[in-house]
């Protein structure tokens, strides 16, 4: 099969050494150094027998939309779908129309400040304040901090309008299926990190690193009701969906409410997810986004990935820092290292070009073999100012 995989990130990464493992020949678009087959012509310039949208702005831009028109097979959903993502506000109502449980929430419109500000004066902490719009993983703030609080719904509302939520306790954990629009398979469970350091210190980002399978959270018993919930509301507002649901759950026994719906995998969740899956994954995308029956998923194993990140990240990551000891992890069996943020210098070298460098990924019959794996990797690796988290995989 000829897949074309649209993204340039370790997700994308991810889903083309899937789709390569099975034999297929996949390109990747835009693609980037360190990610075979990359290349720079437009998904919509492409043939191939199944497209498989990464990012979540070509989702919410309606690429599928564009691809599907022009009769190719395509894993995601068009804009219509997208809103889940592209929209908090959007996704919110959505939750509330399905029955499914969420936080409680209070919207302000863009502009709004004085009214976000009088309400965080007159509430109790802690809040979450979220942007309704895409925001690169970074639109979360979580705070006991009133003043904080106030600055920050000040500054987001300068672009859009936000959610300013409840706090919900818990234990988080992300859900990832796969449909046709009528039936699903689920991914394992996993779980993300998503503060930059140790300890789930310091600011939000993008996601530091994950584990799969997060055993004993939450069952797949109660999580398949809610996501019947979800397709049944979007086919009641004669939404197409054929592709990912991400559904990010907080679980508080005898509670489980949904703290947010991404329309596409998720990041760095997939690239652990992805290796556990013992079939051929492009024979089930390509079922979805045809709306055939699914096969169901046959998993065993666990991964867990780190990300490297560059100096300064997230809020002012560096570039251009030469990256050394990639050859050496080749030799380190069950390690695999997917390249997220990387471009190549003149001498050929690859460096550093973006916030999350590199997703090194261990596998193994258990978080602890696949967690000892992937670290062995991450210590082979080095550059100017890295910074990863030494603590993924320790909270299961």
């Amino acid at each position: 099969m000829k897949i074309v995989v649209v993204g340039q990130g370790g997700r994308e990464a991810a889903l083309a050494h899937s789709f390569r493992s099975h034999g297929h020949s996949v390109l990747v678009t835009p693609g980037r150094a360190g990610i075979p087959g990359s290349t720079v012509v437009s998904a919509l310039d492409l043939t191939a027998d199944l497209f498989v949208i990464g990012p979540d702005q070509q989702v919410v831009d309606g690429l599928a939309d564009d691809l599907r028109a022009q009769g190719k097979n395509v894993f995601a959903p068009g804009r219509q779908g997208g809103q889940l993502e592209g929209s908090k506000v959007f996704m919110k109502a959505f939750l509330k129309a399905s029955g499914v449980p969420t936080a409680n929430y209070v919207v302000f419109a863009q502009g709004h400040s004085e009214r976000a500000r009088l309400y965080l004066q007159d509430s109790a902490g802690p809040w979450v304040i979220k942007t309704d719009y895409l925001a690169a993983g970074k639109g979360v703030l979580v705070t006991h901090d009133r003043q904080e609080a106030i600055a920050d719904a000040t500054a987001k509302l300068k672009t859009g309008a936000i959610v300013i939520e409840d706090v919900l306790p818990g234990q988080e954990v992300s859900v990832m299926a796969i449909t046709n629009g009528r039936q699903f398979e689920l991914l394992p469970f996993a779980q993300d990190y998503k503060r930059v350091f140790d300890g789930d210190k310091g600011p939000n980002t993008g996601g530091m690193g994950a584990y799969a399978p997060a055993e004993g959270i939450v069952t797949p018993a109660l999580v398949r009701p809610l996501v019947e919930s979800i397709l049944t509301e979007l086919n009641h507002q004669a939404i197409d969906y054929r592709g990912a649901i991400y559904i990010g759950l907080m679980v508080d026994e005898p509670h489980i409410r949904v703290l947010e719906i991404n329309a596409r995998f998720g990041d760095p969740e997939t690239q652990v997810q992805l290796p556990l899956i013992q079939n051929d994954l492009a024979d089930v995308l390509l079922a979805a986004a045809k709306g055939l029956d699914l096969p169901p998923l046959q998993i065993a194993g666990a991964a867990i990935t780190v990300v490297m990140a560059s100096h300064g990240y997230p809020e002012n990551p560096s570039s251009g820092d030469v990256i050394t000891g990639l050859e050496q992890v080749a030799s380190i069996t069950d390690s695999i290292v997917h390249h997220a943020g990387t471009s190549q210098n003149a001498s050929k070298q690859y460096t550093t070009a973006g916030g999350r460098v590199l997703n090194v990924v261990g596998l193994g019959p258990t978080i602890a073999r696949a967690r000892h794996t992937a670290y062995q990797a991450v210590e082979r690796i080095h550059f100017v100012g890295q910074q990863y988290r030494s603590d993924i995989g320790l909270k299961h």
